[in-house]
């Protein structure tokens, strides 16, 4: 059981991680921005699927950290274990991001109020009504998922000297902390 909850803390920890790492930047206040901006921002954000898309990100890179903790970990060949456990991450990182979208989506409208006029927000939105801006946004997620695979491809070769190199740094910091030296 201790080896499961410690699967469960890792799990939750790889996908909350870079989260964490990245804390957001502080959105320019809305009272300063003319409403009208703002209202065009959200007209753009909806034409252009970038908030629905970031939901949808946040759900595919849950799914692939989940799963590489998940093959790694005690449960992974309980099949019943692993589709409860699966079930309840994803009702509850769906409860987080019903909580986090909205907010996302009101500081990316005053960001994008606060960078771009009305105009241009205008021009951006009408693109992404057209038949060529829906092509770009149907690709898009496909083309992302590609981009990913060909990363990773493509990082493959160099991972055994990252592992080499990190290896190295915790040696040579576990060989200071066990020298007579460092004991002062």
């Amino acid at each position: 059981m201790k080896r499961f909850l410690a699967f469960g803390v890792a799990a939750i920890a790889a996908i909350s991680a870079p989260a964490v790492a990245q804390q957001p930047p502080t959105p320019r206040p809305a009272a300063t921005i003319d409403p009208l901006r703002i209202s065009a921002a959200r007209q753009m954000l909806e034409a252009s699927r970038v908030v629905r898309n970031a939901r949808v990100g946040a759900a595919i890179g849950a799914e692939a950290g989940f799963s590489r903790h998940l093959e790694q970990s005690a449960i992974a060949d309980d099949a019943e274990m692993v589709s409860a456990v699966r079930k309840t991450m994803f009702e509850e990182l769906s409860r987080i991001l019903d909580e986090l979208v909205p907010k996302l989506a009101d500081d990316l409208a005053v960001s994008y109020a606060a960078k771009m006029s009305i105009r241009e927000l205008q021009e951006a939105t009408d693109f992404y009504l057209s038949p060529t801006g829906q092509k770009l946004l149907d690709l898009t997620p496909a083309m992302v998922s590609e981009s990913s695979d060909m990363m990773q491809e493509r990082i493959k070769p160099y991972l055994p000297k990252v592992e080499e190199a990190v290896t190295a740094t915790v040696r040579d910091i576990l060989a200071k902390r066990k020298s007579p030296t460092s004991e002062q």
